[in-house]
């Protein structure tokens, strides 16, 4: 039988729902701290951005913002971290808890 029927059966589904949403959560968060390097490493290397109009004019833009956003970005990069582990850490204790109601 099936885990999540057996959950079901013994009156623990929520735990298989909770576990769901926080693999949900898991993922998304992955996909952000992957981003936020992607965004950290861009803004590092570029002083200078350029954009490309919808008339076709190129157009390039000096980075002031650069070091602020640069810190900004660690701030948002560390929160995510601590974010994830949170996560990770609830998602043992449902995992645990599931292990237990299928025995």
């Amino acid at each position: 039988i099936a885990e999540e029927t057996k959950l079901r059966l013994r009156g623990q589904y929520k735990l298989y729902e909770e576990r769901k949403l926080l693999q949900n959560q898991l993922a998304y968060l992955t996909d952000v701290r992957a981003k936020l390097r992607e965004a950290y490493d861009f803004t590092k290397d570029h002083k200078e951005l350029t954009y490309v109009n919808s008339n076709g004019f190129v157009e390039r833009w000096e980075n002031d913002a650069r070091d602020d956003l640069l810190i900004s970005l660690k701030k948002d990069f560390v929160k995510c971290l601590k974010t994830i582990r949170e996560v990770e850490e609830a998602y043992k204790q449902v995992d645990a808890k599931i292990a237990e109601a299928v025995k």
